[in-house]
């Protein structure tokens, strides 16, 4: 974790093996949140073995659980 002059909070996890529920668990969870925003920094955010990872569904099913998804692939 790492905190900005303006006192925001950057937090920093992998998707790794998660299922969708267990990523979402982390990003609700008292000792992390509130999750406001999740960036997606992969280059190509997509997972064969993973397709809950993929883009497209993670910009669908983040936003029903009140959190933002953006891809910023030029990081």
């Amino acid at each position: 974790m790492s905190r900005s002059s303006d006192g925001l909070r950057l937090w920093t996890v992998g998707h790794s093996t998660r299922s969708f529920e267990e990523l979402c668990a982390v990003l609700e969870s008292p000792e992390v949140g509130p999750i406001e925003v999740l960036a997606d920094i992969r280059t190509a955010p997509r997972s064969r073995r993973h397709p809950h990872f993929n883009l497209e569904a993670l910009a669908e099913e983040l936003p029903r659980r009140g959190l933002e998804y953006v891809h910023l692939k030029r990081l």
